[in-house]
């Protein structure tokens, strides 16, 4: 196989879709602990609210504002935003309901920025990459639906690379941010974790209840290896081994930093990227299990079989 050929199969090898419906499961039950966490509604949805002051763009903030309808548009984006994300966490009506979901993100980042974090940023750029891809596969309202229908019994296949952009977002967040991380001074002398968990901004516990001072080394180890993680993480995607290792990791850091710091629904937009990373094989396989019906692949597909491993 020449480089051209290795090429194409990495990005366009045919796979079973059930790693983008779970995938698209895991990102909808984000978005709506994200929006949970973007309440009361009047406060972070309304004009008047905390919110930047209306003025710019198009004046349709403005506009309501002076009409008196800030509320009732609050409401509306809220409403249409959370029955996008419980529909595409459902899988009824799923390609509009996935587009509906970037598009109410990315109006949203617009409407208020100010209650967001990166983790909104990130669920914007997933939702780009998978918006492109047929994730109303198991388990999902639309495939119960056609259960019993002529062809329901058929395995559908599609190209994988919707989850190689997922995947290479991923790593180029962690490396990106890990290079970022060097210029600082308290990343290079250890120090990054301790401050960050110990101040009242963001910090959780540590705060109110200082570690020891005999653990203090603790927070340096942290830093150290949060840091030297973060920059290999493109490199320990390329062998199977080293992956499970970096993803465990990162399952580790990001429920620790749930733990310790108020980041809002950062640490669970990215544990719902990692589904990208899962094999589509073993996916495809447990979802047979579970479903708990034989299907049979498409004649004359490459890929229906997935036959060939597409980690």
């Amino acid at each position: 196989m020449n480089l051209l050929e290795r090429w194409e199969r990495f990005w366009f090898q045919d796979v079973r879709g059930e790693s983008f419906a779970v995938l698209r499961i895991a990102l909808g039950a984000a978005g709506l602990l994200s929006l949970i966490g973007f309440m009361p509604i009047d406060m972070f949805w309304a004009v008047d609210g905390i919110a930047p002051l209306p003025g710019s763009g198009l004046g349709l903030r403005g506009w309501i504002l002076e009409s008196g309808l800030s509320p009732v548009a609050g409401w509306i984006i809220f409403l249409a935003l959370a029955a996008s994300f419980l529909c595409m966490t459902a899988g009824l009506f799923t390609g509009t309901a996935v587009a509906a979901c970037f598009l109410g993100s990315v109006v949203q980042s617009r409407w208020n920025s100010l209650p967001l974090t990166s983790g909104h940023t990130i669920m914007v750029a997933v939702l780009f990459c998978i918006v492109w891809a047929d994730c109303s596969g198991y388990p999902s309202v639309d495939a119960w639906r056609k259960r019993g229908l002529p062809g329901s019994d058929v395995v559908k296949t599609q190209p994988i690379w919707p989850l190689r952009l997922v995947r290479a977002q991923v790593a180029f967040l962690y490396m990106s941010s890990g290079l970022f991380k060097l210029l600082g001074e308290v990343w290079r002398d250890g120090s990054a974790v301790y401050y960050t968990t110990n101040q009242n901004v963001y910090g959780r516990i540590f705060q109110a209840h200082p570690v020891p001072a005999g653990f203090e080394w603790v927070f340096t180890l942290l830093t150290y290896l949060t840091l030297a993680w973060e920059l290999a993480f493109p490199i320990l995607l390329w062998n199977r081994t080293t992956r499970a290792v970096a993803l465990l990791t990162g399952v580790g850091l990001h429920l620790g930093i749930w733990a310790t710091m108020e980041v809002g629904p950062f640490s669970w937009v990215m544990l719902a990227s990692y589904v990208a990373f899962l094999d589509p094989r073993t996916v495809s396989d447990l979802m047979d299990r579970w479903v708990g019906v034989s299907r049979r692949a498409l004649p004359d597909s490459p890929g229906a079989g997935v036959s060939q491993p597409a980690s």
